[in-house]
């Protein structure tokens, strides 16, 4: 048996103007969700032998702060850029290249490819993988070469708490749904600047909210 756990980052600082997405940091709310979900792990008991970031700053920081809170040494986290990239498929073909002594490792990493891994695994497609989320899959194998998703289930997913994923699927729900209307513009033969894509997604959490009281 062999075990992954998914660290999808904390909640990260919204890209400005100028500002390259791998740079953007962890708001002071992502800081505390990735304690919280250390916390956790200690608790449950779970360990890990092999902590793997993408290079992203808000992944490799949430690597960070989650080995400072399980006592993992942070010069041992490994740095691998397929993370930042991959969709699941390629988390699968990652983890099929690991090292057969490491029996449990945790990848920080993003969504979509987190939560899709995890949804595939489990055959929940709704399932939701919030910011500061950590999944925990378990393969039925010897060999991370004979990694696969039909040797595979998910033991479970832990949040920070349910307010974050309540938040975090508002936010999701008004992020996709500001997409959409972006689609259809597009169709059109218009469009919408960075700006005006931002005030629809503010209105559209506040309408989210509204309808979730």
């Amino acid at each position: 048996m062999k075990r992954v756990y998914l660290l999808r980052h904390g909640k990260a600082e919204i890209q400005s103007a100028g500002m390259a997405d791998f740079e953007r940091k962890l708001q002071s709310r992502g800081i505390h969700q990735i304690i919280k979900i250390g916390k956790a792990f200690i608790k449950k008991g779970y360990q890990v032998s092999c902590i793997t970031s993408s290079p992203a700053e808000r992944a490799f920081e949430s690597a960070q702060l989650f080995a400072r809170q399980i006592n993992f040494p942070e010069n041992e986290i490994k740095i691998e850029a397929e993370i930042y990239t991959c969709d699941a498929d390629g988390l699968i073909a990652l983890l099929q290249k690991m090292q057969d002594n490491q029996e449990a490792v945790l990848l920080a990493g993003h969504n979509p490819a987190f939560e899709t891994l995890a949804a595939r695994v489990s055959g929940q497609y709704t399932l939701h993988l919030p910011t500061g989320g950590l999944a925990v899959l378990d393969f039925a194998i010897t060999r991370w070469q004979e990694t696969d998703v039909q040797k595979a289930r998910l033991l479970e997913v832990m949040v920070p708490d349910e307010k974050d994923k309540l938040e975090e699927s508002t936010r999701e729900l008004a992020h996709t749904t500001t997409h959409a209307v972006q689609e259809v513009l597009q169709q059109s033969g218009l469009s919408l600047d960075l700006a005006k894509r931002q005030l629809i997604t503010r209105h559209m959490i506040r309408l989210v909210k509204k309808l979730t009281r």
